[in-house]
């Protein structure tokens, strides 16, 4: 009994260490006729986010403390991946970012009185369903050809964010899986 409780302690403190944003899945498109390693240089596509946002708008995932937090990880981990800031009409590529919070419904269903007669097919006395919200955030990065103006590269993170609060860390963590696979595998010759 009394190592159950330590267990039981231990998962909760496990629990209560996890950072608030975890990474549940990463993902990433592309145009698979773009030759990435022409690109050399960036600049943003939007100017800096001011506090000027329309009240419909979600206010944690528009605000100038976020956009400010998010420009400055993206500058360093597009320069970790060889390319250079450029000015704005010389820069190979635009970037741009959006952060969606929403909430997933999840169902997690309990089997109570699971009998099994000698006879005949096992039957339930009953099923307890219970449905909870878990609030994520999904950061998406898009990169867009300067020249062209289309999008060619676009790689998202969707993770769980219990307070709406994407520090530098956590956001750090989350553009660095979401960079990790840029750039794509060159395209194949005809």
């Amino acid at each position: 009994m009394e190592r159950s409780r330590v267990g039981l302690a231990a998962l909760l403190l496990l629990c209560a260490c996890l950072p608030a944003c975890q990474t549940l899945s990463v993902r990433s498109d592309f145009d698979r006729e773009v030759d990435f390693s022409a690109y050399r240089s960036f600049s943003w596509l939007s100017p800096p986010l001011r506090e000027t946002a329309e009240r419909s708008e979600d206010p944690f995932a528009h605000n100038s403390l976020l956009d400010k937090r998010m420009r400055k990880v993206l500058d360093e981990e597009l320069a970790l991946r060889g390319l250079r800031p450029g000015a704005g009409d010389e820069a190979d590529l635009r970037v741009d970012y959006h952060v969606v919070y929403s909430e997933k419904l999840v169902a997690h269903e309990t089997r109570v009185g699971h009998f099994h007669h000698r006879w005949g097919p096992p039957f339930l006395s009953s099923v307890d369903v219970d449905v909870s919200q878990i609030p994520q955030v999904t950061l998406v990065v898009d990169l867009i050809d300067a020249r062209s103006e289309q999008l060619v590269w676009r790689g998202w993170s969707t993770g769980r964010d219990r307070d709406r609060s994407l520090d530098e860390a956590q956001l750090r963590a989350a553009v660095a899986q979401i960079l990790r696979r840029y750039p794509p595998p060159p395209p194949k010759s005809p």
